[in-house]
């Protein structure tokens, strides 16, 4: 039975700014594998010996860490895209390992005395343009990793379904899996170093609403009016393709009234909150706000009337293709009560209502539209 693989690499050191002393990293080697689902591999290889995939990780400069099994697969995780692996405490069936990049900067890592000592608060600086350093933390059951990034809030993305409840950050992009139920045409991709990199250019993009990777370092934007329906894979280490896709949806994620999620919008470059085009676009935003755990209460949207006793009016009426059948679905009932606004209530695992509301009523969140 094996309780522990230890081991530390001293493969010569390469240099990631040669304006500074060169600093000095091993390669140190758990058992374990990356949690699926807050994990995304970039490099994904096959027929590869353990100790040959290692040196790829090591020699590629924004490689954080690689895992193997007994198919000899060899999986790259870049820096960014990873944030948990699984402790094991015996080697699994599967043989599954991990292998960490850190830089050295105490004797007991050097000398690979114990785990606590090499790994346990292990810090590596970072010479890119997203991230300063990495640092991994053990508990009893992972290996956890954080990232101090440059310039960009700690609550700008997240790796999984569970969102941050931070402050800073008029959204969040939410990664997750799956795949288009139809597939959209494309626009022309971004190249990207990591998804991490994906994420952070749809989040600084007024008008993106999701990001997706099907190919690595291949990043597409989409707006909220490209959206469509997609289902969802169960968690594995698999290759990032078209039927397993990388997604990431920007979630505005901030308590307000309604004037205040107008400004909001405003402010980002949109055109107005959002309107529901029909049943089907109702049944989309719902399901990805299911599927990404994300429970909020009360959501902004843009119908709207001018008195109490007035029709509702969407802001963006061109946007609507069947506003009858919406607002059946959606409750009349809900929609007599005292003020001039709405706002859709959701709770997961239940349909979506609409209510009205006033503007002393603060809503959790709002969804914005952008006209691009």
């Amino acid at each position: 039975m094996i309780f522990l693989l230890l081991l530390c690499f001293p493969i010569q050191s390469f240099t990631q700014d040669t304006t500074l002393t060169p600093p000095v990293y091993k390669m140190v080697n758990v058992l374990g594998a990356p949690d699926p689902e807050n994990s995304f591999p970039m490099i994904f290889s096959t027929g590869v010996a353990w100790d040959d995939c290692v040196q790829l990780c090591y020699n590629e400069p924004l490689c954080a860490l690689v895992y193997g099994n007994s198919s000899l697969i060899c999986v790259q995780y870049y820096i960014g895209d990873v944030s948990t692996v699984r402790k094991d405490k015996e080697e699994s069936v599967a043989m599954e390992k991990v292998s960490f990049k850190i830089q050295v900067t105490t004797e007991e890592q050097k000398m690979c005395t114990s785990l606590n000592a090499v790994l346990n608060g292990a810090g590596t600086t970072v010479h890119q343009n997203l991230t300063k350093s990495y640092r991994i933390a053990i508990s009893d059951d992972f290996y956890n990793i954080t990232y101090e990034n440059k310039g960009i809030p700690e609550c700008a993305a997240t790796l999984g379904p569970n969102m941050k409840c931070k402050t800073g950050c008029n959204a969040t992009m939410v990664s997750f899996r799956g795949y288009f139920h139809q597939r959209m045409e494309k626009t022309g991709a971004l190249t990207t170093k990591s998804w991490f990199d994906c994420l952070i250019r749809c989040y600084n993009t007024n008008w993106c609403f999701l990001a997706e990777m099907i190919v690595p370092t291949q990043c597409y934007l989409y707006v909220l009016d490209e959206f469509v329906l997609r289902t969802f894979p169960n968690f594995n280490v698999q290759e990032v393709s078209e039927n397993n896709s990388y997604l990431a949806m920007k979630i505005f994620a901030m308590p307000s009234t309604h004037s205040k999620a107008e400004f909001y919008c405003s402010g980002t470059g949109s055109d107005g909150l959002m309107t529901i085009p029909d049943v089907a676009g109702l049944n989309e935003i719902s399901e990805v706000l299911n599927t990404i755990d994300f429970a909020v209460g009360f959501v902004h949207v843009g119908l709207m009337r001018a008195t109490e006793s007035s029709p509702w009016e969407w802001k963006l009426p061109n946007l609507t293709r069947d506003d009858t059948e919406l607002v059946k679905v959606l409750s009349k009932e809900t929609l007599d009560q005292p003020g001039l606004y709405s706002a859709l209530h959701f709770q997961k695992g239940e349909p979506l209502v609409l209510h009205s509301i006033t503007d002393t009523d603060v809503g959790s969140a709002f969804i914005c539209h952008f006209n691009n």
